[in-house]
């Protein structure tokens, strides 16, 4: 009882002081309030910098006040960034910031790990003009009994430089922050009259995102929530220009949303934050729809055919009597939710081109047999972009940048632009049988239409062998 009663007093006898200068040196043991009230005071913007955030398991440790704080403020409308080391250190390879990151991302703050470089740094930002820094990490030991040394410091031209230090560095998803329970799209969406296909009729890639963005922040369809502006507009993919650029940009799709679409009801008022509730569909089947299509950046990545055709591929993967396993022809899948042939098509791809889908297509159509069987498609599970593009560089260090260029150029003719290890067998490929030999191979292939099932790495490699004059036991692998 008397601890905080102690931290109260010397925070209230220490205020007067941190306003007079420029700099001054928290006391010990008063880090955490003063850490908590400048991120309660935050109007516009939090940065965070942690080597270490350990929350403990009971929400009333000094770790977890201050990740509830960080979560209120996302909700008020602050824009929260949260920057953790990736546990990579040659020291400490454990994933140390792990149930911090899946905490925060379960009050809808979204944190990154620095990618290939231990983050040592232990900062906090507030409106960029104000900086808490110091040795202190966010853990109860460094908080209750450690000798730390932290100091807050009031000054605009610091709080830009490091915050410019902080968007340099490259950043990935945490493993597995999402793998909880997905998002519940309502089913009713998908399907007439729903409004999905009237979305991608209109290419309103804004609408479908704003709308999903609001079904993860739990939006009601009973009462009105206010509307979280920088988190909307970061789901929009825009710059943070300020509330009244953001709400004037928001208002043209709410508009939609409302009056083209029907799936949501605003409330606006002249020079304040709009409130938001949600219509109600008719069904209540949903779609499972995996936290780490946001997490992941896949709402940034893919195309909107590709968001269409991936909450089709999740729907009926999800229903189907050979599950994931399913089949139903372009026709049918644009006949029942309001799509075109071409919008199918152009979601598949994408989706393949990611490595997000798997496809098998039936033969090509010959005299006894004109009539082929629809697609039979399968999800594949969403991954870490950085991860992928971090093995690909490796490939590039090891083969060359030329030989990697080729190669990729080669995977996207074959839809596995995603797939590092399609992309490694290429290189081998033409190390094996020659640049000439396997670009004779691919024009060979390109007569194939796209969806002929011959159009593969496995017939691509056999195509260059039989050119080589190569027994089939002489085709290189990964």
């Amino acid at each position: 009882m008397l601890r905080p009663l102690i931290i109260g007093a010397l925070y209230a006898f220490f205020t007067p002081f941190l306003y007079s200068g420029e700099a001054a040196l928290i006391p010990a043991g008063g880090y955490s309030a003063v850490a908590e009230r400048e991120i309660e005071g935050a109007r516009e913007t939090v940065s965070l910098a942690l080597y270490l955030f350990n929350v403990p398991p009971e929400r009333a440790s000094e770790p977890g006040r201050l990740l509830e704080a960080l979560i209120r403020a996302r909700r008020r409308g602050v824009g929260v960034e949260v920057l953790l080391d990736g546990g990579e250190s040659p020291f400490d390879p454990l994933d140390r910031n792990r149930s911090a990151a899946e905490r925060l991302a379960q009050g809808g703050v979204d944190a990154a790990y620095v990618d290939g470089k231990i983050l040592h740094a232990k900062v906090l930002v507030v409106d960029r003009k104000t900086l808490l820094l110091g040795s202190s990490n966010w853990t109860t030991a460094a908080f209750r009994s450690n000798v730390e040394a932290d100091v807050l410091i009031r000054s605009t031209t610091a709080a830009r430089a490091f915050l410019d230090r902080l968007a340099a560095l490259p950043r990935r998803v945490p493993p597995a922050v999402n793998a909880g329970k997905p998002l519940a799209v309502p089913a009713g969406f998908l399907f007439p009259p729903g409004k999905m296909g009237e979305m991608e009729r209109r290419k309103d890639a804004g609408a479908f995102d704003l709308y999903l963005h609001f079904l993860k922040q739990g939006v009601s369809t009973s009462t009105f929530s206010p509307v979280d502006v920088p988190g909307a507009v970061a789901a929009l993919g825009e710059k943070d220009e300020g509330p009244v650029a953001n709400r004037r940009r928001l208002h043209r799709i709410f508009r939609r949303l409302n009056s083209f679409y029907g799936l949501a009801e605003f409330q606006e008022v002249y020079g304040k934050d709009p409130a938001v509730r949600l219509s109600p569909l008719s069904s209540s089947e949903t779609v499972r729809l995996p936290l780490d299509y946001f997490a992941g950046g896949w709402d940034r990545r893919l195309s909107l055919p590709g968001k269409v055709f991936l909450l089709l591929n999740l729907y009926y993967a999800d229903r189907s009597p050979a599950a994931p396993r399913w089949s139903l022809s372009r026709e049918t899948l644009a006949d029942r939710h309001g799509l075109t042939r071409w919008t199918v098509g152009l979601g598949s791809v994408d989706l393949r081109r990611h490595n997000l889908l798997e496809v098998d297509y039936d033969d090509q159509p010959t005299p006894d047999r004109p009539q082929r069987r629809p697609n039979a498609y399968r999800p594949a599970p969403f991954y870490d972009p950085a991860a992928l593009e971090a093995r690909l560089r490796a490939l590039g260090e090891k083969h060359g940048p030329e030989a990697l260029a080729r190669a990729r150029r080669r995977a996207r003719f074959l839809y596995e632009d995603a797939d590092a290890r399609t992309v490694e067998r290429l290189i081998l490929l033409e190390n094996r049988y020659g640049r000439e030999v396997l670009e004779r191979a691919a024009a060979l292939l390109g007569r194939q239409q796209p969806d002929n099932p011959k159009r593969n790495v496995s017939y691509l490699a056999g195509v260059a062998r039989g050119l080589a004059g190569r027994p089939a036991s002489d085709d290189p692998a990964p």
